[in-house]
């Protein structure tokens, strides 16, 4: 697989680069966030002392980041579980309201699967 543009005109990942650059990136987003929702909205300043919590708008525009570029190498069906976080996140998810817990866990579940997508033939 070369690095040109593919059907789509989105650019070819190079398998070396998904594993050496994506994949750590996404397991630490996998990982090193909290699932717990806490009691109050926190903002850019709370970081003092605080954990990494999957609640924080920030985690879930870095999911998305993260997982956008990746996605026309990804097949059905999780290129469409991939789509529609995409499309989420672009059309419903309100910046400023309070995360849910399905917003988390639907977030978490995407994630986990192209995490595995990936890790099958790293």
């Amino acid at each position: 697989m070369d690095n040109e543009p593919s059907d789509s005109g989105e650019r070819i990942i190079p398998r070396d680069e998904i594993v050496s650059v994506f994949l750590p990136v996404l397991r630490d987003l996998r990982d090193d966030f909290s699932d717990e929702i806490p009691d109050r909205l926190l903002h850019s300043d709370d970081v003092e002392g605080t954990p990494m919590f999957k609640c924080r708008t920030s985690w879930f525009n870095n999911v998305v980041n993260m997982i956008r570029p990746l996605m026309f190498q990804i097949t059905d069906p999780l290129h469409s579980e991939c789509a529609e976080l995409d499309m989420y996140m672009r059309n419903v998810f309100d910046f400023q309201k309070m995360r849910t817990r399905e917003e988390i866990d639907m977030a978490t579940a995407v994630l986990v699967k192209v995490i595995e997508y990936f890790e099958e033939t790293e």
